[in-house]
């Protein structure tokens, strides 16, 4: 009954009874729901409809799905799983979806660099937004247009082939590979040249990460010193050489140094008669060259004495600038005795010395070959030979002398009387420069060398005339001993002046004929192995003077006409075969090969015979 009561008016009868109860119908229906994908699942919800939930009843158990945290974007249905309200409820359910979304994903590309000429960087990136998951990744990598060529500047990364599954909304940001200026280095190289000379071509090193993609260093080094320049060093700078854009070039310079020029000044040897004034102390630069303009200062000077004999021509004071490297070769100055007067006195003639001398061998008058030096055309010298059968004059202001002999041959040509050809000798540089030989029988070379000597040894004095006598029988030197003043000399330098009968010369035994020595005394002739068969051959050799390194002796050739070399053993006073050619001009020597030198109209007996000579007999030659 309750609190149910009726006033005191009433008196009031309570009867109960019992309600007949039925299920309430609260309907549930499910919430729809989302999620990201790769996010745990929601709470799965549901509204309470119907009649509702009473006397704060609840439903018991949870909604369900099959959605899980893997599962890809989609719609997935929400069930009732285990939602259930007890048996005061008849419980309708009503089903929702649960929708998986894309992932919100960002890719931030990192910004790169390297060196111009190197191989692109890997390029990475940063992912942001809400991330990965599920252990995925993104497929495909980012690009740039930069190549290893690609010139220094800023090149985009791009998103490229990058990707990722349709899980996620990728949202790129992009970024720049910066291709930096290589580093370079440049290192000069030291140099060095003489003074005088142009300057070398200036190189260099390339350090540093050096050239790529075949790139080139564009100018030239550069240097202050010129040709004219004196001694020292000289900075190389840079100059011109630069690199493109791409290198960043640190340059290293270093010195060119001007070192002294190399000079050789040889005196020329000398001669005067006792009594005369000193001739003129002259020289030749015989290796090395003065440059420009320069010249050297001072003088020769010779060791006093004004005996017969030979002294020694010093350097004086003869030097050069500081820019030179001055070396000296002496020589020697030849007082010579004053010549005597024989056969009467000397004649008027000009084109002949004071006397002439003919000797007789058997029966009948053997020829006369007149060998004459004098001054010719334009101070040009000549030699002039003449063969003649008439007998011999009493002196030289006689028919020979004035060209009226019978003259049956011209040996230095072979044809016309009084014939001129220029002389083969060190001492005729135009002979040398045209690389000729005069035109001449063999049979004349002896008497050509004479001539030779002749020349050299009258090359200094005032009037320079010798008349040398052959007897013409071309086979034998016996007769050329005379006293006649102003012509040849022969002996062994030991005094004996006569060569002896039957022979051409004196003995030569190397070890003992010390002709380093003779040579000092004057021209020697050295005679070879004797012609076999009338084969020809180099009968004799005139030894002028030894090679500047004193390991040779220079010689003139009368078949070739060439001045060779033969070797010279000072130790053991030993003279061997020929080894060379020997130029006058630049003093330089040759090596003797096995056949004559093209150009040099050598004839190829001629040169066999050269190479086989080997000295036999000798004697000294003086005027």
């Amino acid at each position: 009954q309750g609190t149910l009561a009726a006033s005191a008016n009433y008196s009031l009868s309570y009867s109960g009874a019992n309600p007949a109860a039925t299920p309430r119908s609260p309907p549930a229906p499910a919430d729809a729901q989302r999620r990201v994908y790769g996010d745990a699942n929601p709470t799965l919800s549901y509204q309470v409809g119907g009649s509702g939930l009473v006397n704060s009843d609840t439903p018991s158990g949870v909604l369900a799905t099959v959605a899980t945290t893997a599962s890809n974007i989609g719609d997935y249905a929400i069930t009732q799983g285990t939602l259930a309200a007890s048996a005061n409820y008849s419980l309708s359910y009503t089903g929702a979806n649960l929708t998986v979304t894309p992932r919100s994903l960002t890719v931030t590309a990192d910004a790169q660099s390297r060196v111009y000429g190197d191989a692109n960087p890997t390029l990475s990136y940063q992912v942001g937004g809400s991330g990965l998951v599920n252990g995925d990744t993104l497929s495909g990598v980012l690009a740039t247009g930069a190549t290893t060529t690609s010139n220094v500047g800023d090149y985009a990364i791009t998103q490229g082939t990058l990707a990722a599954s349709a899980n996620y909304s990728l949202s790129y940001t992009g970024a720049n590979l910066t291709v930096t200026p290589r580093s370079l280095t440049v290192t000069a190289d030291a140099q060095s040249r003489a003074y005088g000379d142009a300057n070398p071509t200036l190189t260099y090193q390339i350090g540093g990460s050096g050239l790529v993609n075949g790139d080139t260093l564009s100018g030239v080094l550069a240097t202050g010193a010129t040709a004219a320049s004196n001694i020292g060093d000289y900075a190389i700078t840079q100059g011109t050489l630069a690199a493109s854009a791409n290198y960043s070039l640190s340059y290293t310079g270093a010195n060119l140094t001007v070192t002294p020029r190399s000079l050789t000044v040889t005196a020329d040897a000398q001669s005067k008669i006792a009594g005369d004034v000193d001739p003129t102390l002259t020289y030749q630069v015989t290796s090395g060259s003065l440059f420009g303009s320069d010249t050297l200062a001072g003088a020769l000077s010779r060791d006093p004495g004004e005996g017969v004999g030979s002294y020694d021509i010093l350097q004086g004071t003869l030097v050069a600038s500081s820019n030179y490297l001055l070396s000296y070769i002496g020589a020697q100055l030849s007082i010579l005795p004053v010549p005597t007067t024989a056969n009467g006195g000397v004649g008027g003639d000009s084109n002949f010395a004071a006397s002439q001398y003919q000797a007789n061998t058997g029966s009948g008058t053997p020829p006369i070959v007149n060998i004459s030096y004098q001054p010719g055309p334009s101070s040009s010298p000549v030699i002039t030979v003449v063969q003649s059968t008439a007998s011999a004059p009493t002196n030289s202001n006689t028919a020979a002398t004035n060209g009226s002999p019978d003259v049956s041959q011209n040996i230095a040509t072979g044809a016309g009387p009084m014939a001129l050809f220029a002389p083969i000798s060190q001492f005729d540089k135009a002979q040398y420069s045209s690389d000729t030989l005069p035109a001449y029988a063999p049979e004349a070379g002896q008497a050509a060398i004479l001539a030779v000597v002749a020349r050299a040894g009258t090359n200094s004095q005032a009037d320079p005339k010798v008349d040398v006598l052959w007897n013409g029988n071309g086979s034998s030197w016996a007769q050329l001993n005379g006293p006649a003043a102003n012509t040849a000399k022969f002996g062994d330098g030991n005094g004996s002046s006569r060569i002896p009968a039957g022979d051409n010369g004196f003995a030569f035994v190397n070890g003992t004929t010390d002709i380093a020595e003779l040579l000092k005394q004057g021209p020697v002739m050295l005679g070879g192995v004797k012609p076999a068969d009338g084969q020809g051959g180099t009968p004799w050799l005139l030894a002028l003077q030894m090679t500047p390194d004193g390991k040779g002796i220079v010689a003139d050739d009368p078949i070739t006409g060439r001045q060779v070399v033969l070797a010279y053993d000072a130790a053991t006073k030993t003279v061997g075969g020929v080894t060379g050619l020997f130029d006058p001009k630049t003093r330089q020597v040759t090596a003797l090969g096995d056949t004559a030198p093209d150009g040099s109209g050598i004839p190829a007996a001629a040169w066999t015979q050269l190479k086989s000579f080997r000295s036999t007999s000798y004697f000294t030659v003086t005027l």
